[in-house]
Formats: structure tokens, C-alpha cells, sequence
């Protein structure tokens, strides 16, 4: 607990005010997410973690503080709160939604609504009675047609899978939404796998039916595509069964309909990743706690030092002189593979990899000393051999004398599902996994597909994909880095960020700066992100909790038409919650509680003052446009 303690500068003292008494009690949220009453935030010069432990903090370190980060006074919470965040395994928890099924078979019989495209319905092969559905070859396809459902309303598709070797074959699967028999829509195609062979395995995939597009129904695919690059390890490919679609709460998808499997940490020697997905860098022979801020730079960036002095912590590099900058502008750094062919079983790009490494390690050990990890963005979804290559080199080469690994490998994913392609029951290429986690904000009538969910208008996904991912059965790799892809998440980015880290992120990476996207500059968040960074450092206590609770929250707003995202987190004898409303107009919304202490004060995460009080069992809050915030109570 000293080393939260020392990490965590008190600076500001607590000040309550007055209380009206009333349950109706309300605060206003102003768009950055503060109330109204709220103290700015101040900074506070600290050396900043580092893994390098006989290395002083460079001047960088130290101005970085004095621009970005910002310690507050958190001593009306209870010491206590600080203690989590040092999990090597945990189990999450399990709650089944309330969910009804809207279409369900075990394939038994012949049914209209199922149509074969090279598929074969397999007697030899069940999970129950007799009858499972066989993709055998690349292409083979399964469609299910005519599944009703309702505007407005989340689903679930819910089934087992079974394969006889791994690496699995990787099937795709998509919803077309339909009208009468018209296709309106075919979104994104996620992909899909599983962790085990032999045996049948779970598997949850979500579905959001968008208001006002006149959808009646949809029809769900999944195809094999196949992994050509294993083709001599696949035999039998993949048999699908027990199959149905449920509507489910909204609230409850982050539980799905299946039991989670268990996390696992990265306990390397100079970067520890827990199994709730939090960081820690060895500084001085402790693991401080470190939240990443990232950036995604042009290759050509000369803004090393702006990134700095605006609130990023941590630069994407594509090699060792990218590095160098990064170091030199007080940074730490993340090195991209992209750049060295590991998709494309290029030896020649491995050999200059480890080149590189080795030269690092004998002239510039400084440099990778704020190597926090290795990375690649996958978005080659059937290739597994050239990347298991490139990763069991990383593994060997980066230990220390000891023979211990000294930092993780991160895999950003666009699809959670496909996880266990990457890390299973039999391997384990990665130990970390990324998601992306965009609101698809846009003006009416301009519809994107994105992840395999419709958007229309001005409307947030509640995150399904990157809170999904939690939930996957087999998956023991965390998730950690949430990345907001520009110009997705532009127009109101703080809302996002704070949103994504209520659904459970550990950091943050905004690609990204200029190459094919605008250049940061010209960003509206830009000028005033050095302030979002600070409630993020700020948040960090809060952030390193379980990012689940066993109590409940109810949550209630008039005329709901988006809602609220929430996040519920205990800490130490306090509750909190982190919320980000999705809304584009101010909302009075209800929190109500069972258990909760009447006359219990509701204090602003940041500010320490009071903001509404539990009678009766709940409190409001007067949520402006976009608002966001984090309350303990």
C-alpha cells in the first residue's frame, strides 16, 4: 500500500458543502465532466516510473508532471481502495442476463430458415442428439434467415463450436439486417474461433439492432475462411451446434450467457501486466503503477515534444530512432512489428528485428529501458505461423540474466472474438490484447458499419466489442489498450475515453497523428487534452480496481433515448462509478441502490466535494450534453 501512497501526491484537502437534503438533489455537469463548483486541477512535480531501476528521472520526466499529471486528495476514500490491482489470476464474475430466445435449433430437423452453402449437416458429430452443422472446407457456409427481432433491442448469438486440432480454423460471421426480404444492410465480418480442441466450446457474439431503419429481421452467416497457412495442420475443420439467438438486457451484455474464463497475469521483470490488465514499470526495485497514454505518430512526426507537453506518456515507434526521440522527449515507447514483415514469414525482417534489439541492448540500454512492450496491429487474420515465429524470437531474446521475460507482447485486435486464434489451451502467442472502442458519432442519415454493428445518426455502441472480450471462455489474456480510431471518436473524445475506461480499459491510445488521418493540431480536443490526461492520472487508483462489483446500480433517466454508460467499481469501503452520457442533451438521471447507507454523501472523484446525497434509497444527477465524471460514495 506505501508505494501507492508515495506514487499518489495528496495536494488538494477535502472540502464538503452544503447539503439541501433532498433526494431530487441535483448537480450539473458541464461538458468537460466537472461540476460546476469543481477546484481546477493542479499538477505535481514526481519523478515519473521507469524500468530502468538505477536510472534518475530525466528533467523531461519531471516537466512532463508539471504539465500533465495531477495527484488529488483522495483521503476521504478509504486507504484500502489502494491495495487492489497486484492480481495474477482471477476469475470474473458470473451473472446470467435475463434473456429470452428468439430463435433456437440443434439442427435436428429441416427447417426453412436454414439454408447449406457447401455445409453438411454431420450425424456423426453432436453436441446434443445427433445432427451438428459441418464447415469442412474454406467457404463452406451456414445461414440462418428470417430470425425476428426489434428495433432498439440488444441480442445475443449463442452457440458451441467444435474443432479437432488447433490452430482452429478461422470462420467469420455477420448479420444482415432485413426488411420484408430485403436486405438492407450487410456490416463489417468479425471473425471467430475458439481455445480447445476437442471438445465443444461456448461462444457469445452481440448484436445491436439500430432504432428507425425499418428493420424487421436478419439473417446471420458464419463461413469458414480457412487459415492457408495451416492448411497441413487443419483436418476436419470446424462443427457448429446448439445454436439461438437471445434478446437480452442491454446492461447485462457485458456478462453474456457464458461463464468467463480466467485472466493471467504478465509478471516480467521490467514491465508487470496483472490480470486485470493494469500496468506497473520496476522503478528502484518497485513495480509503480503506470497508465499509458498513447499516440500513434506519423513516421515524419517532429511533435515528440508537443505529444509530451499536451498529456501523452508514450509513443508508437516503428524503430530504434523513433525511440530516440520518444526517450528524449521524456517518453516512454512502444515497438511496432508492423514494419519488419511479420506478417509475411520474412526471415530477413526478423534477423534486422533482433539486429536492432541486440544494438539497443549494447549501446543504448537507456532507451530500452523505456521499452514498455512489444506490439503489433493485427488485421491479417488468417496468418499464424509467421506470427508465432516472430513472437517465440521476442520471448527468447528479451530476458534478463535470470532467464525472466522483461516485458509483454500486446496484439491490437479489431474483433474480439478472434482472440483465441491468438491465445488458448495450447499456446499462448500474446499477453495482452487491445480493442478498439469507438462511438460512431455522425450526423443523421449517415450510416457506418463498423465491428459488425449498424450506426445511423448520432449514436454510441456502449463499447460491445471491447467489453465483450471479458467474456470470451478460454481467453486467460487481458485486455488493457483501448484504442479510439480518429475521426471516429474526434467530436467528443474525453466522453470516450472516460466511457471505455468504465467498461473496464487500463489505457489509452488515440490513433492517430497525422499520415492518412488530419494532423493532431487540428484536432478540438487538442489544445485542452493535457487536462483530459490529468483526470486520467488522477483516475488511476480507481482505474487499477476490478472493473466489476457484486452490488447492483439501477439506473433511470425520463425519455431515455442513448442512456448512460457506467461503470461500477468498489474501492476500498467506498463505491464508485465512472459514467459517460451518450446523450446530446442534458439529462436528469436516478441512481438507486438497495444497500446503500441513507444520508450516504456523493462526492466528485475529483474535486472531493459533495454533489447529492442517498435518501431513500437513491440520488439524482442533472447530466449535461456528452457529460461524464466518476462519484464515490
Amino acid at each position: 500500500m506505501f508505494k501507492y501512497l508515495i506514487y499518489f501526491i495528496l495536494i488538494l484537502l477535502f472540502g464538503a458543502c452544503g447539503d439541501s437534503g433532498s433526494p431530487s438533489q441535483t448537480v450539473a455537469l458541464e461538458q468537460s465532466g466537472l461540476t460546476q463548483t469543481q477546484a481546477p486541477l493542479r499538477p505535481v512535480k514526481k519523478e515519473m516510473p521507469h524500468a530502468d531501476e538505477n536510472e534518475s528521472a530525466t528533467p523531461q520526466e519531471s516537466e512532463q508532471h508539471d504539465n500533465v499529471k495531477a495527484a488529488l486528495d483522495m483521503s476521504w476514500l478509504s486507504e484500502a481502495g489502494s491495495q487492489a490491482g497486484d492480481a495474477g489470476e482471477v476469475d470474473l464474475p458470473y451473472i446470467a442476463p435475463e434473456s429470452h430466445a428468439v430463435m433456437q435449433t440443434s439442427f435436428e430437423a429441416a427447417e426453412s430458415r436454414i439454408r447449406l452453402n457447401g455445409a453438411t449437416l454431420d450425424t456423426s458429430m453432436a453436441r446434443s442428439g445427433r445432427t451438428s452443422v459441418h464447415l469442412a472446407k474454406s467457404g463452406d457456409t451456414l445461414f440462418i434467415e428470417d430470425i425476428p427481432v426489434s428495433e432498439g433491442a440488444w441480442y445475443v448469438i449463442h452457440g458451441y463450436m467444435y474443432v479437432n486440432s488447433l490452430p482452429a480454423s478461422v470462420v467469420r460471421y455477420y448479420v444482415a439486417y432485413m426488411h420484408q426480404g430485403k436486405q438492407l444492410d450487410i456490416p463489417a465480418y468479425p471473425m471467430l474461433s475458439v481455445s480447445k480442441a476437442g471438445a465443444w466450446e461456448e461462444f457469445i457474439l452481440p448484436v445491436y439492432i439500430k432504432k428507425d431503419l425499418n428493420i424487421t429481421d436478419i439473417r446471420i452467416v458464419f463461413r469458414d475462411v480457412g487459415s492457408p497457412d495451416l492448411e497441413s495442420l487443419q483436418s476436419g475443420k470446424v462443427w457448429i451446434d446448439d445454436l439461438s439467438i437471445q434478446q437480452v438486457d442491454g446492461s447485462d451484455i457485458l456478462y453474456g450467457v457464458t461463464k468467463p474464463s480466467k485472466k493471467i497475469a504478465f509478471e516480467g521483470k521490467l514491465v508487470r501486466v496483472d490480470a486485470l490488465g493494469n500496468f506497473a514499470l520496476l522503478h528502484q526495485g518497485t513495480y509503480e503503477p503506470f497508465l499509458p497514454v498513447i499516440i500513434y505518430p506519423d513516421n515524419g512526426s517532429d511533435q515528440w515534444r508537443r505529444y509530451q507537453q499536451h498529456g501523452f506518456n508514450t509513443v508508437i515507434c516503428n524503430s530504434p530512432e523513433e525511440a530516440r526521440k520518444a526517450v528524449e522527449a521524456g517518453m516512454y515507447w512502444i515497438w511496432d512489428l508492423y514494419g519488419y514483415g511479420i506478417y509475411d514469414n520474412d526471415e530477413s525482417g526478423l534477423q534486422r528485428f533482433v539486429k536492432e534489439y541486440q544494438k539497443l541492448k549494447k549501446e543504448a540500454p537507456s532507451i530500452l529501458k523505456k521499452l514498455v512492450y512489444f506490439y503489433w496491429d493485427n488485421e491479417r487474420y488468417r496468418v499464424f505461423e509467421s506470427l508465432k515465429k516472430f513472437t517465440d524470437t521476442i520471448k527468447s531474446i528479451d530476458r534478463d540474466p535470470e532467464g525472466t521475460r522483461n516485458r509483454p507482447i500486446a496484439m491490437q485486435l479489431s474483433f474480439s472474438t478472434g482472440s483465441a486464434h491468438y491465445s488458448n489451451t495450447a499456446y499462448r502467442l500474446v499477453d495482452l490484447q487491445g480493442l478498439y472502442a469507438n462511438p460512431m458519432i455522425f450526423e443523421d442519415n449517415d450510416p457506418v458499419n463498423y465491428d459488425g454493428i449498424m450506426f445511423k445518426g448520432d449514436y454510441d455502441a456502449e463499447f460491445a466489442n471491447f467489453a465483450i472480450f471479458d467474456h470470451i471462455p478460454g481467453v486467460t489474456i487481458p485486455k488493457t489498450v483501448f484504442v479510439v480510431n480518429s475521426p471516429f471518436g474526434d467530436k467528443h473524445l474525453a466522453n470516450t475515453i472516460f466511457a471505455a475506461f468504465a467498461r473496464g480499459g487500463k489505457a489509452f491510445a488515440y490513433w492517430k497523428d497525422g499520415g492518412s488521418q488530419p494532423k493532431i493540431e487540428t484536432k478540438s480536443w487538442w489544445t485542452d487534452f493535457n487536462q483530459t490526461a490529468a483526470k486520467m492520472q488522477a483516475m488511476l487508483p480507481l482505474l487499477r480496481q476490478p472493473h466489476w462489483t457484486s452490488w447492483d446500480l439501477n439506473v433511470s433517466i425520463p425519455d431515455d433515448e442513448d442512456g448512460l454508460v457506467v461503470g461500477k467499481r468498489d474501492f476500498g469501503e467506498k463505491r464508485c462509478m465512472i459514467i459517460a452520457s451518450r446523450s446530446n442533451k442534458a439529462e436528469r438521471v436516478r441512481f438507486g441502490s438497495a444497500d446503500t447507507q441513507e444520508g450516504a454523501a456523493v462526492i466528485d472523484y475529483f474535486s472531493g466535494r459533495k454533489v447529492a446525497t442517498w435518501r431513500e434509497g437513491a440520488f439524482e444527477l442533472q447530466v449535461a450534453p456528452r457529460g461524464y465524471g466518476a462519484y464515490c460514495w
